[in-house]
């Protein structure tokens, strides 16, 4: 097992989006609470979208989307997808998406939910290890 380790983070602008939605629908949910004489449900389902929204912004910025190591790649979505470096058949580079083929499964990563600054990174990486060099 390799000392090397790359993370790409989900891009700034998608947690952005998480935590603006979630403070969002948490102010109109305590909103609810403190102006009706009466709890209706809607105090508690948008109680309970916001809090959705803080926990995916919370998962999303604590792991990373794609952490890659010597021997496996792990793409951070729920629940977490791992894929053995040596069982990779095949890697489809597409202008959106990076197509990881293996012998049991099939994995997408989507560009667009890395960081900007990372995604030449990625690219770059997954276009070596195409053409049969894994250094790091």
């Amino acid at each position: 097992m390799g000392t090397n380790l790359q993370k790409y983070p989900y891009s700034w602008k998608r947690l952005l989006i998480n935590l603006i939605f979630g403070v969002m629908w948490m102010t109109i949910g305590v909103s609810y609470i403190f102006t009706e004489a009466k709890l209706e449900w809607n105090a508690y389902v948008t109680i309970f979208i916001g809090t959705l929204y803080l926990a995916t912004f919370l998962y999303e910025y604590i792991q990373k989307y794609v952490v890659i190591t010597a021997d496996k790649i792990v793409i951070g979505t729920f629940p977490a997808l791992k894929v053995d470096i040596n069982e990779i058949q095949n890697i489809e580079l597409r202008p959106k998406s990076i197509q990881i083929t293996t012998t049991t499964n099939s994995v997408t990563i989507e560009i667009s939910k890395i960081d900007k600054t990372q995604q030449p990174k990625i690219k770059y990486f997954f276009q070596t290890l195409k053409s049969g060099s894994t250094k790091f």
